[in-house]
């Protein structure tokens, strides 16, 4: 009885799960729409400690819901709205409205000696109205660069975005490793110490040595060591995923399946790299930002340009001047004003401001072309890597495939009693050297190829789960 309990703790470990009797860890799939959820359900539904099992659609759509990452760019992005219809209310026409009250108590002196008493009581409305009729395209200019920023904020949102799917991704494959690394060390405990049990008895029959009990009891240890690190992977993993999905600390998040061989790039090995180099600059967010950039820098050095020009405005000044509001007579100006300050203009600061702008342009211009060249690099890169990752992919799970067979070869040969355990022992050895291998070459070819499609500017939730042709 007490192997068969031990054997069932172990195996608890393998849901990880901390809910009670009565309250079974929360599973969610792909295809809940969380965009429907209300927020307060959704908070008092995590807001205890449990267990919660993710699948992969459902933890990306989650990461661009409740991302605080995203949320940050998703406010550049309204704020650059806001300049947008700020600017543009410019070309609208001003009017004011202004009330006079004048009152003057005392005397006045009019002629030698003669002083005579005056008190004035005056009411002065007046309305003025105005339009620029040219502006020297001051307006104009500025309206577009706003426009100009609004897409740079756009993209830049779409590239914090796919950051944020690339890292959560590529921790929930790595929470899929560990879990499979997990039940693998599990059923490896499991007949280590069932091993353990059959070696003690056989000794008491003289059937075995203390040797072979000794190696049966140091894979239990090792198994026990390797489990314990394994849940602190799953645990340093999990809270990686809470910062992504803006969850508790309290909160296991577990992937409902272990890891997966899946190729998410397909048709890769006909696509030579100048191709690849050339979507990348096609679809990357990060350079279509720099794009929209470096044209909102233009039209603002545009804009310090055309302050050099004058501004035309046309005013109307409409008054009423009376003692009383029912008694008032009507003045009405008509003024065309042409402005033009030749202090700030040429005194230094219209063309302070114009060289600032050009030297921002010429910047942001170069900081373009570096950005290409680092992209033309990293698709070069990361298409080498998918490569070489899917080859030492393959090559690791043959030697997992053979020390497999190994080890069956082994442990057969012991129980036919023409091998030994050390035999056993050193087969055991290679076989989880090579499971760790393996783990580890499929999640570093799962992350080279998220990678790729982030270079590209590629990385959305289909992407991630459906896979792409490029």
């Amino acid at each position: 009885m007490k192997k068969l309990y031990s054997i069932l703790f172990y195996f608890s470990f393998l849901a990880l799960a901390s809910a009670s009797k009565d309250e079974k860890p929360a599973v969610l799939k792909g295809n809940i729409n969380w965009s429907g959820i209300q927020d307060k359900e959704y908070e008092n539904n995590l807001a205890k400690e449990t267990t919660l099992f993710l699948d992969l659609e459902t933890t990306l759509q989650m990461a661009l819901d409740k991302n605080l990452t995203i949320q940050v760019q998703q406010y550049q992005v309204k704020q650059a709205k806001d300049q947008v219809l700020g600017t543009g209310a410019e070309f609208l026409p001003s009017v004011s409205f202004s009330q006079t009250f004048l009152r003057r108590d005392g005397n006045i002196q009019l002629f030698g000696n003669q002083v005579v008493p005056v008190n004035v009581r005056s009411i002065q409305p007046q309305i003025l109205p105005s339009f620029r009729l040219f502006q020297g395209g001051r307006v104009l200019f500025g309206f577009i660069a706003a426009r100009k920023n609004l897409k740079s904020e756009k993209q830049q949102f779409e590239s914090v975005s796919q950051s944020t799917l690339q890292d959560t991704a590529n921790t929930y494959f790595s929470l899929q490793r560990f879990k499979a690394e997990l039940e693998s060390e599990l059923t490896r405990l499991a007949q280590a110490e069932l091993n353990l049990k059959e070696r003690k008895i056989a000794k008491e029959l003289g059937a075995d040595i203390a040797l072979s009990i000794l190696f049966a009891r140091q894979e239990v240890e090792q198994a026990k060591a390797r489990i314990e690190e394994l849940k602190g992977n799953l645990y340093t993993e999990s809270a990686k995923l809470n910062k992504f999905l803006n969850l508790n600390a309290n909160i296991l998040v577990l992937p409902t399946t272990g890891i997966q061989e899946q190729d998410l790039i397909s048709i890769l090995g006909e696509k030579p790299v100048k191709k690849l180099i050339a979507k990348a600059l096609l679809n990357s967010p990060d350079i279509a930002s720099l794009k929209e950039l470096s044209e909102y820098y233009r039209f603002k050095k545009i804009q310090n340009i055309s302050a050099f020009l004058p501004t035309v405005e046309i005013r109307n000044i409409s008054s009423w001047i009376g003692s009383e509001f029912n008694n008032l007579s009507p003045d009405r100006q008509y003024i065309l004003a042409i402005q033009y300050d030749f202090f700030q203009n040429l005194g230094g600061k219209a063309i302070t401001n114009l060289l600032l702008a050009k030297h921002v342009q010429q910047e942001n211009e170069t900081r373009l072309k570096e950005q290409i060249k680092e992209l033309e690099s990293k698709v070069s890169e990361a298409y080498l890597k998918v490569m070489s990752g899917k080859k030492i992919f393959l090559a690791n799970k043959t030697s997992l495939q053979v020390s497999q067979e190994a080890y069956n070869q082994s442990v057969a040969r012991l129980k036919g009693e023409v091998g030994t355990s050390y035999e056993v022992k050193i087969a055991q050895t290679e076989l989880e050297r090579a499971r760790a291998n393996y783990y580890a070459a499929l999640i570093n070819y799962q992350i080279a190829q998220i990678s790729l499609l982030r270079t590209l500017g590629l990385v959305n939730i289909i992407n991630l789960t459906q896979g792409v042709n490029l």
